[in-house]
C-alpha cells in the first residue's frame, strides 16, 4: 500500500484544520473520537524528547489523554471534519500560526455498551464485581492445592497467571484514547500541573460531566493533592488517582513494612526463593516483578497451610461432607476443559464458584475457632493483603472498574495503616 506525498499533505491538512475548527471556540479541545455525555478519564505525564543527544539538550512537555472505556454500540465514527477539496490549486499546508497547531489524534471504530457517568451504578459494581473476583481467586486457590484429604481429585491447575488467561474473555471493546494538547513545559512545575487540571476539567465540563478523574504518576500526584488541598473549592469536582503502577508498589512497601520482623524474610531466603539483600528490598517496596512473584508464591503456599487446618476442623467436627463432594467433582470437570475450550472454562469455574459459596459459611465458622492464635490472624491478614493485589492487577488487566474500586479501598486501608 502506497500514498503520494500530495495526498498525504491532503490528510494532514483535513485533520489539522478540524482541529483549529474544534480549538477555536472556547479554547478547549476535545478528539472527534470521544462521546458526549461517557464516563472519562484523563491521564497527565510527562513526554521527553531527543533525551541524552550528542549536544546534551532534550525537550520536557506535558502530555494528556482522555479515555473511555467502552462507547455506544451505535456510534460509528464515520467523522465529522469537512475534507479539504482535491484540487490543483487548493493549499497543502495551513495558513495559521504555528502555535494554533497541537497534536490530535482521531480515532474512528465501532464501541460497545453503553456506560455513562449518570448511570454508573457503583454499589452495585463494587458488590458484583467484588464478589465475583474473589471467588474466581479462591477457586483458582482451591484447584491448585489438589489432592488433598477431602478433595481427591487431581488437577494440573497452572499458577495465577496463566489460569485468568485461559479464562480471560479477550473480546472486550477496545478503549477509546483522545490525545490532547501538549503543554510545552515539564510537569514538575505547578503551574504547569495546574493549567493540565484546567484544562481537563474545562474539558469534562464541556463533555457533560459533572466529576473530573485524572491519573498520574507519583511525583505529579503529590503536587495536584498539595493544590487540591490548598484550595478545595477551586478543585471541587476533581477527583485524583495514582497511576496503578506507582498504587501498587506504596501498597507493597506498606504490607513490607507491616509485616517485618514476623519472618517473612526468613522464609523467602531458607526456602531458597531469594538470597536476604533480594527479600529486605522486596520487604521495602521496591523490585516489582520480584516483589509480585514473591508474594504470590508466599500467599500460595499460606493458603495451602490454611486449607489443611480447615480440613482437619471440619474431619474432627464431623460436618457435612456433600459440598467438598460437589466441589471435587467440579474441580474435576473443570480440569477436563481449562486450556481447550475457553467458553466451557468459564462454565466451569461458574459452576465452582457456587460451590466455594456453601462452603463459606463453615471458613467462617472456623476462623472464628481461631481467633484466639495470633499467628493463624497473622498470616490470615496476609492472605487477604494479596488477594487485593490479585484483585487489583486483574481489574488493571480485565478493565473491570468495579472491582477496581474495591481493591483501591482495600489497598488504601493498609497504606493508611
Amino acid at each position: 500500500m502506497c500514498i503520494s506525498y500530495t495526498e498525504l499533505q491532503r490528510i494532514l491538512t483535513t485533520v489539522a484544520q478540524d482541529v483549529t475548527e474544534k480549538y477555536a471556540d472556547d479554547n478547549i479541545f476535545i478528539p472527534s473520537n470521544i462521546e458526549h455525555g461517557l464516563f472519562t478519564q484523563y491521564a497527565i505525564d510527562n513526554l521527553d524528547f531527543s533525551e541524552c543527544t550528542l549536544d546534551g539538550t532534550s525537550k520536557h512537555v506535558t502530555s494528556m489523554v482522555m479515555y473511555q472505556h467502552e462507547q455506544s454500540d451505535n456510534t460509528l465514527h464515520t467523522g465529522s471534519m469537512t475534507t479539504v477539496p482535491k484540487r490543483v490549486d487548493r493549499r497543502t499546508s495551513l495558513n495559521v500560526p504555528a502555535e494554533s497547531i497541537h497534536s490530535a489524534a482521531a480515532i474512528r471504530k465501532l464501541r460497545r455498551n453503553v456506560h455513562s457517568e449518570n448511570t454508573l451504578d457503583a454499589e452495585f459494581l463494587l458488590q458484583q464485581d467484588a464478589e465475583h473476583s474473589t471467588d474466581m481467586n479462591t477457586c483458582w486457590a482451591i484447584a491448585r492445592l489438589c489432592p488433598t484429604k477431602l478433595l481427591e481429585v487431581e488437577i494440573d491447575c497452572p499458577g495465577w497467571k496463566v489460569f485468568n488467561a485461559y479464562i480471560s474473555q479477550g473480546n472486550k471493546a477496545s478503549t477509546a484514547i483522545g490525545y490532547c494538547p501538549f503543554l510545552q513545559e515539564a510537569p514538575t512545575n505547578p503551574d504547569v500541573v495546574n493549567e493540565a487540571l484546567q484544562l481537563c476539567i474545562k474539558s469534562s465540563a464541556k463533555l457533560g460531566l459533572k466529576h473530573t478523574v485524572v491519573t498520574q504518576d507519583q511525583a505529579i500526584y503529590e503536587i495536584s493533592y498539595t493544590m487540591r488541598k490548598e484550595s478545595p473549592e477551586k478543585y471541587d469536582n476533581l477527583i485524583l488517582r495514582l497511576g496503578g503502577f506507582h498504587l501498587l508498589m506504596n501498597y507493597l512497601r506498606a504490607v513490607g513494612k507491616l509485616m517485618t520482623g514476623t519472618g517473612l524474610a526468613e522464609i523467602l531466603v531458607s526456602s531458597r526463593i531469594m538470597l536476604e539483600g533480594t527479600a529486605n528490598k522486596i520487604l521495602a517496596g521496591k523490585g516489582y516483578y520480584q516483589g509480585i512473584n514473591a508474594h504470590m508464591r508466599l500467599h500460595e503456599a499460606m493458603y495451602f497451610l490454611w486449607w489443611n487446618a480447615f480440613e482437619e476442623y471440619c474431619i474432627n467436627e464431623e460436618v457435612d461432607m456433600s459440598p467438598f463432594s460437589k466441589l471435587s467433582e467440579k474441580i474435576g470437570q473443570l480440569g477436563d476443559v481449562l486450556n481447550v475450550d475457553t467458553i466451557q472454562s468459564l462454565e466451569k469455574v461458574s459452576q465452582l464458584t457456587e460451590c466455594v459459596t456453601e462452603l463459606k459459611q463453615l471458613t467462617i465458622r472456623f476462623n472464628d475457632s481461631r481467633s484466639e492464635y495470633k499467628t493463624h490472624q497473622l498470616w490470615l491478614t496476609y492472605i487477604g493483603m494479596i488477594q487485593s493485589v490479585l484483585q487489583f492487577i486483574h481489574a488493571e488487566r480485565e478493565g473491570v472498574w468495579g472491582e477496581h474500586l474495591v481493591a483501591v479501598v482495600d489497598m488504601a486501608k493498609v497504606i493508611a495503616a
